[in-house]
């Protein structure tokens, strides 16, 4: 479903990607990770067409969107969760998850926003609530319903539980494996490896703008470099 090629870029002279190759097939749910600054959000900004400078070549769906602009890459499919949540705060639960389906325009059905209340029933609750009262993992509830009134076949989140408490974390990662179990294939950027790894059929890990190391859950659980570095075992 999507496949990078050699993707390499960054932000002007400055180069934070080296040739990252990599392929999330339909339906799955693949993890990237690495430490801070490895060049996870700026991998995923490439794939939504939002890295200044990039060069390889991307494929979704079988088409190459490297060079389509990141708006339509939305309409062709790819939404996307940002690191940070970025919720409207000052706008109503209900009217963040609306905005997610902007480009849909007419095709908005109200059962779309029900799907929603029933992945996340705490936000049916907090529909009129305004998004800046919400707690911080709440929001990342908003954040996820709104990327997925964009009805993609392919979800990308980006550190979905950074700052988050365990149990909050916990029932994040629950979400998104329902998710998945929908139909739609995700692409989880974390440095919350340990939790990642119940989750996702396969993973990369980035090192300074490369790929170091890829595999199964299985065998990214039993690397001893990975198990020591982001494991703590």
């Amino acid at each position: 479903m999507l496949s990078l090629h050699e993707i390499s870029g960054g932000y002007g002279p400055r180069r934070v990607l080296d040739d990252v190759s990599l392929d999330v097939q339909a339906g799955e749910t693949v993890a990237i990770l690495g430490a801070n600054t490895a060049g996870k959000t700026s991998l995923i900004r490439a794939i939504l067409g939002l890295l200044p400078r990039c060069a390889g070549r991307i494929e979704f769906d079988r088409h190459d969107i490297s060079g389509v602009p990141a708006h339509k890459r939305v309409e062709r499919g790819l939404a996307c969760v940002p690191e940070g949540r970025h919720v409207f705060t000052d706008m109503s639960v209900t009217d963040n998850l609306l905005l997610g389906a902007y480009h849909r325009r007419r095709g908005i059905e109200a059962r779309d926003i029900e799907d929603c209340f029933r992945l996340f029933p705490r936000l049916r609750e907090r529909q009129q609530q305004k998004a800046g009262t919400l707690s911080g993992g709440e929001q990342q509830m908003v954040a996820i319903g709104r990327a997925l009134m964009a009805k993609p076949a392919m979800l990308l989140l980006d550190e979905p539980s950074h700052g988050l408490a365990p149990l909050m974390v916990a029932e994040v990662h629950a979400a998104i494996a329902e998710v998945n179990r929908r139909g739609i294939a995700v692409l989880l950027v974390e440095q919350n490896v340990s939790s990642a790894l119940k989750i996702v059929s396969r993973g990369y890990v980035l090192e300074s703008g490369r790929v170091a190391v890829a595999g199964s859950t299985e065998e990214l659980a039993s690397n001893d470099e990975i198990r020591r570095t982001y494991l703590g075992i």
